[in-house]
């Protein structure tokens, strides 16, 4: 019969407590500082891999300019060499005429 009472009760306790839970205690000043802490390092945590981020677009935009650079060198010696190579053959067919 005492166990029925004992689990009566811890019903009635657990019912209680769902309806009018007990008050939270207060956090303490350092609870408080801890918190403010994990969160200032969470956010700089998401400042460095945004950061990370942007670095490395930087470094991929950086080395495609540097190839674009290069094709334009090419292209641009490849245009000088056109232009040698029809000079020479207008002066050749000047002067076999």
């Amino acid at each position: 019969m005492s166990e029925k009472i004992q689990l009566i009760k811890e019903l009635w306790n657990m019912a209680s407590n769902m309806v009018n839970p007990p008050a939270k205690p207060e956090e303490t000043p350092q609870e408080k500082q801890i918190k403010t802490s994990i969160q200032a390092l969470k956010d700089i945590t998401d400042i460095a891999l945004k950061i990370e981020q942007v670095d490395a677009t930087i470094r991929a935009t950086t080395n495609a300019l540097g190839n674009i650079e290069e094709e334009i060198k090419r292209q641009r010696t490849i245009s000088l060499l056109a232009v040698v190579v029809s000079g020479i053959a207008v002066l050749l067919v000047f002067l076999l005429k």
